[in-house]
């Protein structure tokens, strides 16, 4: 299995009000629950925590794709924290 592979066990997300993207969380294999930020929590300086956005997080695309949010660690599968150093790519 690649340390790039995903899997997505359940989803809690809404459309924002505000910009119609999704947001809300997703409970990930490796990760457990993790946040998923719209337009708007991007905007937000409150959403960041030391100047940086959580970690692990996705980012919600206008075409409902989820992306890893840059600079972001996981776990992987062997339990071990990986660094993943500002790869981006899609979940759906």
């Amino acid at each position: 299995m690649s340390w790039f592979a995903t899997e997505i066990l359940n989803k809690d997300l809404n459309n924002c009000q505000r910009c119609g993207r999704l947001r809300g969380y997703v409970e990930e294999k490796y990760n457990g629950w993790v946040p998923v930020l719209c337009q708007c929590d991007l905007k937000n300086p409150d959403t960041k925590i030391g100047g940086h956005f959580p970690s692990p997080s996705l980012v919600s695309r206008a075409d409902g794709q989820l992306l890893w949010t840059p600079t972001t660690d996981h776990k992987h599968e062997d339990g071990e924290w990986w660094h993943m150093p500002y790869f981006m790519y899609p979940l759906t």
